[in-house]
């Protein structure tokens, strides 16, 4: 049993594999065939298998009507034309004789058509098509030996049905493998421009440019102020009284006084003798003006008179006359018939809320007994002036060039001027670089600078109103150190030095003293202070000034002078009885030129045979005899920069005086006079 059942899945496995071995072959005949076949196809015309399968069909239904019908081009042409599928048509022929007899008939027919339609060419095409069918048709009878019974049916597709319900969606698919990367489209028309963005923030500040060159030398600075009047000097003593002088002559007669106040009134005289009478007259009381009056025809100041106003103003036409009688006022035109905007009082016209129509020409006539006068006011009424464009603020790196536009609107057109206000305040008008453009003015700046820095404004006027508009312009750059190469100092005073370092942002400023000078210091302006200045603080001393853009650095020699200074070594000196010539050292020293000067008691030391100076400005008094050559000497220095004394007291030597001795007085015995400090010496 167990041996039965495994002899039948034997033979159901062999005949499983020689189905597929069969298909197989079939499937691999079929396409070689097939390749053939095309082949074929373009020599003898199907281009498409559309057509052979309609030809087939045609065949077949001509093999049911009748089976002995001979092939031929007409025939089949015919079928393929005017056959029509029949639905469920059934051939009722043994599946061996249908198939054999279409696949030779097609031959058959190929060969036919092919000697027809390419005439010219090799039969053997034909031919070959024929064995290649008949090949394929001892397959087919083969396979349907062994498949198909002699009743089998052969059924030709019928016409296409009515096309079913529409099925459920399916799902979505997954999504296809992305294409490869097209090529790039040809470049597009240029678009329209895009609307002005807002603005963008402030950038960064760039990296500092390389220094400029050193500028040209500046401008000598301002004149310092002048110096301190020096110490007065000792007062000369009073001289004698001179004799008097002759009488002078007389002088020239003055001019009269004014006249005095009138006196009292006189009393009345005694009445005359009655006068002869007077022939009688017809002349008529005349009733006039009073005795002072006087009378005038019109006339006038000015009898050509220009006004401007601006719409909106209130405006006064006068017709300033001079006459007597007072004249009659006529004006031309009427002033009642131009609106009630026009008001008449008497030789004045006010016109209120004044128009750009309201300019005209208005003639006043006065007459008068005497005669007739006129004046004409040309009157005109402008637009008020109007703000077409604001100049704009700038900051800008020094050495740029810079713009700034203003423009105004008005009848008549406006005048504009641009004027510069500096740091200080200075307000300067602008002439270069002044440019007009439509409705405005344009200033051009072509290397902005560091002085160019400031307030700009523009002004528009057009004789009668004036309008303006400012903007700011802002350098920005290394800094630069503006100062003088020499500075002064006298010795002896505080000396602040203030380096001048401009740029944007401010610079700050350091400064570099010489080695060895210790009386400085710094102060919250960063100026360099010097206490007590001295002569060895002499030397260059550098400022350096830095900011983001560079650094600048400038030396400055410090020169200091010195004031005179005054020395005496001996100030007490004692003149004996055997004493005959004495000497004062004095030692001076000070800026050039320094002059030396000796008083003697207040009054100047001439040099004589008596009091002689030596080199060294020591003074020698030679031949001492009286007391007028003892008491104060001293010796004055001075230069431009102030002067100075000392003073030595020269006196009688007494000797070695006791606790009772006599004391004369002090300023009768040395002579000290009270605006000289010395010394007494007691006797």
């Amino acid at each position: 049993m167990k041996g039965a059942k495994e002899n039948s899945s034997l033979v159901v496995y062999s005949l499983v594999l020689v189905s597929i071995l069969h298909l197989s072959a079939f499937i691999t005949l079929t396409v070689y065939q097939f390749g053939r076949i095309q082949d074929l196809e373009k020599q003898t015309g199907f281009q498409n298998t559309e057509s052979f399968l309609e030809v087939l069909r045609n065949t077949v239904e001509g093999k049911h009507e009748n089976h002995k019908r001979s092939l031929d081009q007409n025939t089949l042409v015919s079928y393929g034309n005017n056959l029509q599928p029949k639905q469920t048509q059934t051939i009722r022929v043994t599946c061996q004789e249908t198939a054999l007899e279409v696949l030779k008939d097609f031959a058959i027919y190929l060969d036919h058509t092919k000697g027809t339609a390419r005439q010219g060419r090799q039969t053997s095409t034909g031919n070959e098509m024929a064995k290649i069918f008949e090949q394929l048709a001892n397959a087919e009878v083969t396979l349907f030996d062994k498949y198909c019974a002699n009743d089998s049916k052969l059924c030709m597709p019928g016409p296409d049905g009515k096309p079913g319900q529409k099925g459920e969606t399916g799902s979505k698919g997954d999504p296809g493998v992305q294409g490869p990367t097209g090529l790039p489209g040809t470049k597009g028309d240029i678009g329209l421009p895009g609307l002005k963005g807002d603005q963008g923030p402030a950038g960064l500040n760039g990296a500092s440019g390389p220094p400029g060159p050193k500028g040209e030398m500046g401008l000598p600075g301002q004149q310092g102020p002048a110096g301190r009047d020096g110490l007065p000097g000792p007062p000369g003593q009073d001289g004698s009284p001179g004799q008097p002088g002759p009488p002078g002559p007389a002088g020239q007669d003055g001019s009269p006084g004014p006249p005095g106040p009138p006196g009292p009134a006189g009393q009345d005289g005694s009445p005359g003798p009655p006068g002869p009478s007077g022939a009688s007259s017809n002349v008529k009381s005349f009733v006039g003006p009073s005795c002072c009056d006087v009378l005038a025809k019109p006339t006038f100041t000015n009898t050509n008179q220009l006004v401007k106003v601006t719409e909106g103003s209130t405006v006064k036409v006068v017709c300033d006359v001079n006459a007597s009688p007072t004249p009659k006022i006529t004006w031309s035109p009427p002033p009642m018939s131009l609106g009630s905007r026009f008001d008449v009082n008497g030789t004045v016209i006010t016109i209120t809320n004044t128009t750009t129509a309201d300019s005209a020409i208005f003639n006043c006539i006065a007459t008068n007994a005497l005669g007739s006068a006129s004046k004409q006011t040309v009157l005109e009424v402008f637009k008020h002036i109007q703000i077409l464009e604001v100049p704009q603020n700038h900051t800008i790196l020094t050495g740029l060039p810079v713009k700034m536009e203003c423009k105004f609107g008005g009848n008549p057109k406006p005048t504009i001027r641009w004027y510069h206000i500096a740091a200080n305040g200075q307000r300067v008008q602008v002439t270069q670089g002044v440019y007009g453009i439509p409705d405005g003015s344009q200033i051009q700046i072509i290397s902005a600078l560091a002085g160019d820095a400031g307030k700009y404004e523009c002004e528009a006027s057009n004789g009668v109103e004036t309008l303006s508009k400012s903007a700011y312009l802002i350098t920005q750059g290394p800094p630069k150190v503006q100062m003088p190469s020499v500075i002064t100092a006298v010795a002896g005073e505080t000396k602040i030095i203030h380096c001048n370092a401009v740029g944007e942002p401010k610079p700050t400023t350091t400064w570099s003293p010489p080695p060895n000078v210790n009386n400085i210091y710094e102060n919250k302006d960063k100026d360099l202070v010097m206490i007590n200045v001295e002569k060895k603080d002499q030397g260059p001393y550098q400022c350096t000034a830095t900011n983001v853009f560079g650094t600048d650095t400038f030396t400055v020699l410090l020169q200091v002078k010195e004031s005179p200074v005054v020395m005496i070594k001996t100030k007490h000196i004692a003149v004996g009885k055997s004493t005959t010539n004495f000497g004062i050292d004095c030692e001076a020293t000070g800026e050039s030129p320094l002059n030396v000067q000796w008083y003697h008691n207040g009054a100047p030391v001439v040099k004589d045979g008596k009091h002689i100076i030596l080199p060294d400005r020591t003074l020698l008094v030679l031949g001492v005899s009286s007391p007028n050559d003892l008491g104060n000497y001293m010796c004055v220095a001075s230069n431009n920069l102030g002067s100075a004394n000392r003073t030595a007291v020269v006196y009688e030597d007494k000797g070695t005086v006791t606790c009772d001795s006599v004391f004369l007085p002090c300023e009768l015995m040395c002579g000290v006079h009270p605006y000289v400090e010395a010394e007494c010496i007691a006797v």
